[in-house]
């Protein structure tokens, strides 16, 4: 099975991420920064995981224009659908602002990571101090790749 693991942030967080779920899926996957997704076809894989980060309530532009041009074939995909947020409340808002309602409504694996800045860094001032130490929420991304997992092997 082939998954792309397509990812958007300005963040290193959100590619850590990535990567970390790239290297604990029991399959071969293809790490795919959005601004190199324009070329890649989605057709020859078969999952899709999208990681996306919000900063300060916003998605960036490149991640929406993505999924608004590729709608049709994202929603017809099995996917995974992950949200990297300082503040992980009111998920299903952050979704839909994220990826679009209907491929909310049709993903087989909706998620977040937490991520948490030490002492007085968070995402408002997050250009400003990209070198604060950013705390992921490891176990969380350990669960997710066990879940792709279990869900890969029932498709197989």
């Amino acid at each position: 099975m082939k998954i792309a693991i397509i990812y958007s942030t300005k963040i290193k967080a959100t590619k850590k991420t990535s990567e970390l779920l790239s290297n604990k899926i029991n399959s071969e996957t293809k790490l795919i920064a959005i601004e190199q997704a324009k070329t890649d076809c989605l057709l020859k894989y078969n999952y899709v995981i999208l990681v996306v980060s919000i900063i300060n309530g916003k998605v960036q532009g490149a991640i929406k224009r993505y999924i608004s041009k590729n709608l049709k074939t994202l929603t017809e995909k099995p996917k995974a659908l992950i949200l990297i947020c300082e503040d992980c409340e009111n998920t299903e808002k952050k979704y839909n602002k994220a990826f679009s309602e209907s491929l909310v409504n049709t993903s087989l694996l909706k998620s977040t990571v937490e991520i948490e800045f030490e002492k007085d860094n968070s995402f408002k001032n997050y250009k400003k101090k990209d070198k604060a130490i950013r705390i992921l929420d490891l176990e969380k991304i350990d669960k997710i790749a066990n879940n792709i997992n279990k869900i890969i092997d029932n498709r197989i």
